[in-house]
């Protein structure tokens, strides 16, 4: 082999190694450099999400075994995450601002826009500005502004505009499954000798009177285990539209009862029944105020809420109700 063609080969063997590097480097992920500043490739991981309003309100939404909270003590909307993780995904540049444009936008949107901060347990993923102007959204990486999208879903970017708890939160005041029970507690006001708690004890469950602690014998296991499943999905109503001297008002009357859940990741729910009244003072006896454990106040129902009313010797094996 020549000397000519020798450095011929060399030349071919470098040009296709850089042609390899470069061809892998652009195949390891699915997102583009330019997509990159923005968008999230591994939503699983993210744990938090906030959203901010330049000129005020703000959520934070947060993720604590795969169910999703709003601002750490409220159930968010089920239909509400799966799309707000699509937009993180799937958001894309369509084109880049000039600087002259960009310089002009970046008042706006310092003005006028919105915040969002994605974080994984461990790391930020991602964190940028936007502002919607008509049915375009623009967002910022750096000094400069991009136009952005989701492909074929343009109109999910409107779930950034969500700044507000009310946005997302649900109606459910207890969304639990026994197997993420821990414990509950049953706090009968009006007869504190009918209060009880109940406690898991390995994959069994025990019944305790409260708050005294004495652990109940000869239970009907099959009536304990249904209590506990009772609390798959109680919601209320409607939000209670009440002054603040009617909210101070309750707050020093004496609840009927209280509900306190903890489920198995240490994480407490509580609320507060407090009767209702309608015209001349009368009583309701349809719907009863509850206070969640966010300290906002809402409507609830009787009926919804009668399977978690039980008296301590409702367990007690051989009685008949």
């Amino acid at each position: 082999m020549n000397r000519n063609l020798k450095i011929l080969l060399l030349i071919f063997l470098a040009l296709l190694t850089i042609t390899l590097i470069v061809v892998l480097k652009s195949g390891k992920s699915t997102i583009g450099k330019a997509q990159g500043h923005f968008s999230v490739a591994d939503t699983a991981a993210i744990s938090e999400i906030k959203i901010t309003r330049l000129n005020g309100k703000s959520v934070s939404l947060q993720r604590v075994d795969n169910k999703w909270f709003v601002e750490r003590n409220t159930i968010v909307k089920a239909d509400l995450p799966p799309l707000l993780l699509k937009v993180l995904h799937d958001i894309d540049h369509t084109k880049i601002l000039s600087k002259s444009e960009s310089a002009k936008m970046l008042k706006t949107i310092d003005a006028e826009g919105y915040h969002i901060t994605v974080m994984s347990k461990r790391r930020k993923m991602a964190d940028f500005q936007y502002y919607f102007d008509g049915d375009n959204c623009y967002a910022v990486k750096g000094e400069r502004v991009f136009g952005v999208s989701v492909a074929g879903y343009s109109q999910l970017l409107g779930i950034l505009k969500l700044t507000s708890t009310a946005d997302w939160r649900s109606n459910v005041v207890f969304a639990i499954n026994p197997q993420d029970v821990s414990q509950i507690i049953f706090n009968n006001e009006l007869q504190p000798e009918n209060s009880f708690s109940v406690r898991r004890e390995g994959r069994n469950f025990e019944l305790l009177s409260y708050p005294i602690g004495l652990k109940m014998n000869n239970i009907d296991e099959e009536k304990l285990y249904r209590y506990v499943g009772q609390f798959r999905n109680k919601t209320y109503v409607d939000v209670a539209q009440l002054s603040a001297l009617q909210i101070d008002s309750l707050k020093r009357s004496k609840p009927m009862f209280s509900i306190s859940i903890i489920n198995m990741a240490g994480q407490e729910f509580w609320c507060k029944a407090y009767e209702k009244h309608i015209a001349d003072n009368q009583l309701d006896y349809d719907n009863f105020y509850l206070q969640l454990n966010n300290g906002e106040f809402v409507v609830a129902k009787y009926f919804e809420f009668d399977p978690l009313i039980k008296k301590l010797d409702y367990f007690i094996s051989g009685r008949k109700w």
